[in-house]
């Protein structure tokens, strides 16, 4: 049910207060709700997207690297799901390992305790098709996907789409009718204040300013990966005993995806990585270096894709008629640029920071510094070059290099606007900021959602893998309810 600030009484007892609107958010109330657990969901926006008055505490510096601060997050019910493109895949198996000799790798718990309720999150995202690999995709990207063979260490994959479902439209109503969700709209959670009992309170603030606090059995944050680290960074500034402070984690590791074209290839004009309806739903094609490449090439998760590029190249299309290149069978060819989407390798020095500007609800503001390192840049631009030359091995196209260096520090990054690491998950205190349950450390009612707690990335697009969280957090923490019941 929609409640108003007036509607709120000192006696207002709920079991679980969510801050966020966004997937993470809605998807935990209603997975709460069908658990019996009454929730309060706090939403700082509206039904429509907020104005520019209304972003300004999305307002921030980022140095060197210029980042969209305000223009990549969205401040309404249903969050950033309202400008998500529907890209789903789960993150692969080897997003899980802890790989020997690349630092801060891995994540605590196994791919298969991520992905538990995997098929809910399907179910929340409306992906028809959830099958992303094996014999039967193969056969769907036949013709328009270059076929290496095995040897090449790089293997085909698709991205399965969401319609993409934009949560504030299609679960408002679920929302609404929901007795045991009280939404609360146009409300900033402006810190969380510890007792000396260890128990948590949330300071929040209304759009007019009034302010009140209030406290559940517990508490958690679902507000995207800059505002989740802000909060506890400001929190933390004015309590005794401050959150999950061992190891300083909070707002380290600063991660996103990003795109970066390293060369060109000719090659079929029949190829297609674009977005392809069929039966099934929308499908789109890509490549990736196999687990036992990367695990020898130390080099990030990514995956490659071809788009096509201007008719003017460096070489004429009809250079794939010449029978010496190509046998017995030449046809004229395409010109792609080649490019790789990304994770990184995770960085401390990587980090969102408070500075001593303030927003209009006296908060302070974040500054990003955004950091890749070198080294992860040296290592796509090898593997561009490997793709490139098992192409011409098999007699598929030929590829030129076009990037040769890194991008200096100061230089823009096609970011695809997934805030990722902020509050990353750890085996213990001291080496993140929450546990594998995505409690706060050294906290018994505090816990963080979203793509803030991954502690290692992979390419896909983290929605799908956020809701999966999200209903895995909702059995848990349903489970402790009924433990102190």
């Amino acid at each position: 049910m929609l409640i108003r600030w007036d509607d709120m009484t000192d006696s207002s007892v709920f079991d679980v207060a969510i801050a966020g609107a966004g997937p993470a958010g809605i998807t935990l109330a209603l997975e709460l709700a069908k658990r019996g657990a009454r929730c309060l969901l706090v939403e700082a926006g509206g039904f429509e997207p907020s104005d520019a008055a209304g972003l300004d505490p999305y307002r921030g510096q980022s140095a060197p690297r210029p980042y969209p601060l305000e223009t990549s997050r969205l401040r309404y019910f249903g969050g950033t799901s309202g400008h998500w493109g529907g890209w789903c895949r789960p993150l692969d198996e080897i997003d899980f390992e802890a790989v020997d000799g690349v630092r801060r790798t891995g994540w605590p718990v196994a791919r298969s305790d991520v992905y538990k309720y995997i098929s809910d999150a399907y179910r929340w995202l409306e992906i028809g098709r959830p099958e992303f690999d094996g014999p039967a995709v193969s056969q769907e990207l036949q013709k328009v996907s270059i076929e290496l063979p095995e040897k090449s260490g790089f293997y085909p994959l698709t991205f399965r789409f969401s319609p993409p479902t934009r949560f504030g439209e299609v679960y408002r109503e679920h929302i609404r009718r929901s007795i045991e969700v009280s939404c609360l709209l146009n409300t900033d959670l402006i810190k969380v204040e510890r007792g000396q009992n260890g128990r948590s309170t949330w300071l929040l603030q209304h759009r007019d300013g009034r302010r009140r606090r209030l406290s559940a059995r517990f508490h958690v944050l679902a507000m995207g990966g800059i505002e989740n680290a802000r909060t506890l960074l400001w929190s933390n500034q004015s309590i005794e005993n401050p959150f999950a402070m061992e190891g300083d984690w909070i707002g380290r590791c600063f991660a996103d995806h990003f795109g970066i074209t390293l060369g060109q290839l000719l090659a079929s004009p029949d190829l297609n990585y674009n977005r392809r309806e069929t039966a099934a739903g929308g499908i789109m094609a890509r490549h990736a270096p196999t687990p036992e490449v990367l695990r020898a090439s130390l080099a990030p998760s990514h995956m490659i894709a071809l788009h096509p590029v201007t008719e003017d190249s460096f070489l004429q299309h009809d250079y794939g008629l010449n029978a010496v290149f190509f046998g017995p069978n030449p046809s004229r060819l395409k010109l792609f640029s080649v490019r790789v989407v990304a994770g990184q390798t995770p960085n401390r020095e990587s980090r969102l920071s408070l500075v001593d500007d303030v927003d209009a609800n006296g908060v302070p503001r974040v500054r990003l510094d955004w950091r890749v390192e070198s080294e992860d840049f040296d290592l796509l631009m090898q593997s561009a070059e490997r793709f490139g030359q098992h192409v011409a091995a098999a007699g598929l196209g030929r590829f030129r290099k076009t990037v040769h260096r890194a991008p200096a520090i100061d230089e823009s990054l096609a970011a695809g606007m997934h805030h990722m690491g902020t509050t990353r998950m750890a085996d213990r205190s001291g080496q993140g900021v929450v546990d594998g349950d995505c409690r706060v450390f050294g906290s018994d009612d505090l816990y963080v959602l979203g793509s803030s707690v991954f502690p290692a990335y992979g390419y896909a697009n983290p929605t799908l893998t956020i809701v999966a969280l999200s209903v895995r957090a909702a059995e848990h923490i349903a489970g402790r309810l009924r433990t102190v019941s």
